[in-house]
């Protein structure tokens, strides 16, 4: 008798540390993606049922007051710590959803606490700081998320959008490539940021190399937008005007980069093109944003870098198209460093 409990012993105890090791296989997964991948999808090894199960399905619901309200409840149980973890994601990211950016701020600044070594919370947490405008925070948040976890595409896509925000472009262009070695390869969003910061960089063939390959695969007015910035930089002013027009065609396109065509008509010295498209626009547009524009060409022409300036700079306060007023940036900057070195 004495036997059998002692040989019971030694097979509960075995039982017991076998389902210990599983859960602790198990844990990584509980946060593996910062964005809403199906608690379902992931594997769990637990004795009975997920104390989470209700705040999850309400989550997916986007019953998101309810499961915060849910998440928050739990919290204040006792839990596994995989368990305490997904219930600080679940309610810092239904407050994110729901606006309640400084709750989301507070409970993820809690989270990374509890949870040094977890990547998707850090990546969580520097999102919120990039939504407030918080950048350095931001950017070192991100680096810690691809310091604990070396491969995490999300904390590298974090941390180039920070560099980029910030005018480094080669050291945004170069966390965006890490990024797309992991999960997200076949991120379009994430290509087309590569291939913009690489234009930035002055690394025209490769952008141009990424850039045409994205297209083949999603045709979009915003990456025929950036591959005719591309094909202008390297001098291809044909093909460049090719792209510009393509990314007029489609409806969403705002009407006033045909502006943006006009000016590098301009440029390219196009002069007999450029009174045909003026006339055009003179039928489209506003007379006042119009004059504007041919005012600032005229005072450019005429060397007058002041009034050049000036036009430009109304002219970007009243066109509606980020992209137009973008390039009026540029060129209204373009026209200021001109203008400092002939001085």
């Amino acid at each position: 008798m004495e036997g059998f409990r002692g040989a019971f012993f030694w097979v509960s105890l075995g039982v017991w540390m076998f389902c210990r090791v599983c859960a602790s296989a198990a844990e990584p997964y509980a946060l593996w993606e910062p964005i809403g991948v199906p608690w379902s999808a992931q594997v769990w090894f637990r004795w009975g049922e997920d104390p989470l199960t209700g705040a999850d399905q309400l989550f997916r619901d986007r019953r998101y007051p309810e499961a915060a309200q849910e998440a928050s409840k739990k919290l204040r149980s006792r839990l596994r710590r995989a368990d305490q973890r997904r219930a600080y994601w679940i309610l810092g990211k239904s407050y994110e959803i729901l606006g309640r950016l400084d709750q989301a701020l507070g409970v993820y600044q809690v989270a990374v606490e509890l949870f040094p070594g977890q990547a998707p919370l850090q990546v969580a947490l520097g999102g919120v700081y990039e939504q407030v405008g918080l950048w350095e925070r931001a950017r070192a948040t991100y680096g810690r998320a691809v310091q604990v976890q070396p491969y995490y595409a999300w904390g590298h896509w974090g941390l180039g959008r920070v560099e980029e925000s910030f005018g480094f472009y080669e050291r945004a262009a170069s966390s965006y490539h890490l990024a797309l070695e992991g999960e997200l390869r076949e991120h379009s969003e994430l290509r087309f940021r590569l291939a913009h910061c690489l234009r930035k960089a002055g690394r025209w063939r490769e952008a141009l190399s990424i850039l045409t390959g994205l297209l083949a695969q999603v045709p979009d007015p915003q990456y025929f937008l950036e591959l005719a910035y591309i094909q202008k930089s390297l001098g291809d002013w044909d093909q460049a005007f090719v792209s510009l027009r393509k990314a007029e065609a489609y409806p969403e396109s705002p009407p006033e980069l045909a502006f943006l065509r006009l000016a590098w008509l301009w440029e390219e010295g196009r002069e007999e093109v450029f009174q045909k498209e003026l006339e055009v626009l003179q039928k489209k547009f506003p007379e006042n944003l119009l004059a504007n524009f041919f005012e600032f060409l005229v005072a450019l022409r005429e060397g007058d870098w002041d009034e050049a300036r000036r036009q430009m700079r109304q002219f970007r306060r009243k066109s509606p198209s980020k992209a137009v007023a973008a390039y009026a940036q540029a060129l209204e900057s373009a026209l200021q460093r001109e203008d400092d070195a002939l001085r």
